[in-house]
């Protein structure tokens, strides 16, 4: 194998409740994306966008909002990944750009959240599927053995533009209001495009397409590339793998929306900030760790899986027990923020490592798809849990035993995992 491939109310309820929600909503501009990640960056200032002309009024129901444009980005990655293999990465790019750049323009003169969801969240979310995407897959192409040092590289630069991401759009709101951040925010879309054609295929991409338009008819390319996906879910490592995926989503999905509730019931908004500003450093920071545990090129990046989940599991499940201690919510965020920045920076070089770099457009797209299921999920299970327990610590209990099946999940990759050659392409027995 490849060294790149290595192991790799009232008024004052009201103004308090706008605190607790802008809080959570500036700390899903980290993930929501992630992981679903990488390209759901500026889909989370929609939500941002949308919380200002609610007003916030609801805290549960606020919750599916949140998530509408994570819901189209997992709608739309597998259809993403054959429009790549069809086309290419600069072509995903400049569209999702474009569509991006009309999003927010279009939203810029809608004056109901009614006319924003469909535009921001299912032109935009679809833009940002786009963009998203096909990110690592052209990294992926142009950097031959050192594919997975850079892919991982890129997800600490886009962990450090989306922590940058929510102070510039509150200062944008506070200077340009509502249809001026949205103006500028269209502009920034514009710029995808001029980046994406920057990404001319390279040989080892035009290579991978002569290689499919060869080997079927015209007529059948589109149906072997659903094949594609579909043998892809066959694999029972990577099925593993993408419930693994899952898990840690649907575990942070639940972290962000419920902490500043309970840390409200005790605290000031400022301390909501606080944790979540801790949790924002210490999630770059396991970006950070996971670049350099990719240069190490002597650790195993499933078995660094598993103990992420594994730790977040733990510190989730026993939060109920240490929650009552003197500043415990900011070990817990930081704990959590840790053990999410980790598993999402190891993601594509995981990838590499199970589908090898022909068919990684399709992997990352179904990985795209697991973790805007688990986004999408999370919300409701959290309410539901809070209305059954009547207290927050349920939905903790149940998002730790997730996390823990999760780290099971990645065990099960790691025992399964099919030998590969140095292009990552599956051997033959």
């Amino acid at each position: 194998m490849e060294d790149g491939l290595t192991t790799i109310e009232e008024k004052a309820n009201s103004e308090d409740e706008d605190h607790i929600l802008l809080a959570s909503f500036k700390s899903l501009d980290v993930e929501m994306n992630g992981a679903a990640s990488d390209g759901c960056a500026k889909n989370t200032h929609v939500q941002l966008i949308s919380t200002d002309i609610q007003t916030c009024s609801d805290k549960i129901d606020s919750a599916p909002g949140a998530v509408t444009n994570a819901s189209s980005f997992e709608e739309q990655s597998p259809f993403c990944t054959l429009f790549i293999d069809r086309f290419s990465c600069r072509a995903s790019l400049v569209t999702g750009g474009f569509l991006q750049c009309v999003s927010f323009l279009g939203s810029a003169f809608i004056k109901d959240i009614n006319g924003l969801m469909p535009v921001l969240g299912v032109i935009g979310g679809i833009g940002s599927c786009m963009c998203g995407t096909p990110v690592p897959v052209v990294i992926s192409y142009s950097f031959g053995k050192h594919r997975a040092k850079f892919v991982t590289i890129s997800q600490v630069v886009i962990g450090i533009s989306m922590f940058i991401g929510s102070p510039l759009a509150f200062a944008l709101l506070d200077m340009y209001a509502l249809r001026g951040t949205l103006l500028i925010m269209a502009g920034l879309g514009a710029n995808i495009c001029v980046f994406g054609m920057l990404c001319k295929p390279n040989e080892r991409e035009k290579s991978l397409q002569r290689h499919e338009e060869r080997s079927s008819r015209p007529n059948e390319l589109k149906t072997k590339k659903f094949q594609s996906l579909l043998e892809m879910c066959k694999k029972f490592s990577f099925m593993t793998f993408l419930l693994s995926t899952f898990t840690w989503n649907f575990v942070l999905a639940i972290i962000m929306l419920q902490l500043p509730y309970f840390i409200s019931e005790t605290k000031t908004h400022k301390d909501i900030s606080g944790v979540m500003i801790i949790f924002s450093i210490s999630n770059l920071a396991g970006r950070i760790l996971g670049v350099l545990i990719v240069f190490l090129q002597n650790i195993n990046l499933q078995i660094l899986h598993v103990i992420s989940l594994a730790v977040l599991g733990a510190f989730v499940t026993a939060f109920p027990l240490y929650n009552h201690l003197v500043n415990s919510e900011y070990v817990f965020a930081a704990m959590c923020g840790l053990c999410t920045g980790l598993p999402n920076c190891l993601m594509v070089p995981i990838s590499l490592q199970l589908a090898g770099v022909s068919r990684l457009s399709a992997a990352h797209g179904l990985i795209s798809f697991a973790c805007g299921v688990g986004i999408v999920i999370g919300p409701p299970i959290a309410s539901i849990c809070y209305k059954s327990f009547g207290t927050y610590n349920g939905s903790f209990l149940v998002a730790g035993i997730v996390a823990l099946a999760g780290s099971a999940f990645g065990i099960l990759t790691s025992v399964f995992e099919t030998p590969k050659n140095a292009e990552g392409n599956i051997l033959c027995n």
